[in-house]
């Protein structure tokens, strides 16, 4: 027989002791003699049901898989992340649920495991029951027999923010418009190719410095305000300055931005409107020369009406 029982002693003191035995019997079936042996197996114990709670508590996926392809264990993370009970996991071979992509990586790192080598930071997709996909990050342990002890991570969310930050920053280099990310003191941390191609300076030109110093004197209070504004709002809209370029020339920009009070960092895009402003001088300049003129000076439509006197 193999017996487990609880014990308290007279201190109150609670033991738990395994025992082991055999009971030796007449040929009627009667007990004669018990020989056999106890062990305090009270700190085992303790530790069993702790592990046992991190097993049943973690929210990272941890599971006993065998050579073969199945699982002898898995705690109860799987079936809050991918939707299946444990009972559906325990049924599968665990390729059924690993993206048709990522199948032939994670059976080569298995081959891997199984000669022998640690597996550390590996990365694949698990389908869930609704269809969609998780992405987990492994760490995983081989033992003599085969056996495979793996833990792994639900890392969806961070693969889904570095993928929006490979977007931005693929427009962030490739967008006409001026683009750059300043600190709270207003200097310059990243500038996209565009702020270099339009004022001249090489980005090294740029950052590490405030973006007061580009601006021209006679809009730099203007902007510091504006800038100040933004720190508390948080949102600047269709905001017009002149920056100095590089050659000397001054550029009229009109500025959107946001500043993020988690990281302290303005996002803003400017666009060129150096143009539209010259037209506009242009256009001011002339209706000035026709009202000044002693000339009459008149349009009209199509039908011979007057437009303009």
């Amino acid at each position: 027989y193999q017996v487990s029982v609880r014990i308290i002693n007279q201190t109150g003191r609670e033991w738990i002791m395994e025992a082991f035995g055999e009971v030796k019997r007449d040929n009627t079936g009667k007990a004669l003699s018990i020989h056999g042996t106890a062990q305090d197996v009270t700190e085992r114990k303790k530790a069993e049901e702790e592990l046992q709670k991190i097993f049943t508590l973690t929210p990272d996926l941890i599971a006993i898989a065998r050579p073969d392809g199945y699982f002898n264990k898995i705690n109860p993370a799987w079936e809050q992340l991918l939707g299946y009970s444990v009972d559906e996991i325990m049924k599968m071979d665990y390729a059924e649920l690993i993206h048709p992509l990522d199948l032939q990586p994670t059976l080569n790192e298995v081959q891997t495991q199984i000669k022998g080598e640690a597996t550390i930071n590996f990365i694949n997709r698990y389908r869930c029951k609704n269809g969609s996909y998780k992405f987990l990050e492994w760490n995983a342990s081989p033992a003599p027999d085969g056996t495979l002890y793996a833990i792994a991570r639900d890392i969806t969310e961070r693969k889904r923010v570095e993928k929006e930050r490979e977007q931005f920053f693929q427009f962030f280099q490739t967008s006409n418009d001026l683009m750059s990310l300043a600190d709270s003191n207003g200097t310059f941390l990243k500038t996209n190719p565009s702020f270099s191609a339009t004022l001249g300076y090489s980005e090294a030109e740029l950052i590490s410095r405030p973006f007061f110093d580009f601006v021209v004197p006679e809009d730099k209070q203007a902007t510091i305000d504006k800038f100040k504004r933004q720190m508390q709002v948080g949102v600047t809209l269709n905001f017009e300055n002149r920056y100095l370029c590089k050659d000397g020339t001054i550029k009229w920009l009109s500025w959107r931005a946001s500043f993020s009070k988690e990281d302290r960092i303005t996002y803003a895009t400017a666009r060129d409107i150096s143009n539209v402003r010259k037209g506009e001088l242009e256009l001011k300049k002339l209706y000035k020369e026709i009202n000044s003129s002693g000339d009459i000076i008149f349009n009209t439509d199509t039908q011979g009406i007057f437009t303009y006197v």
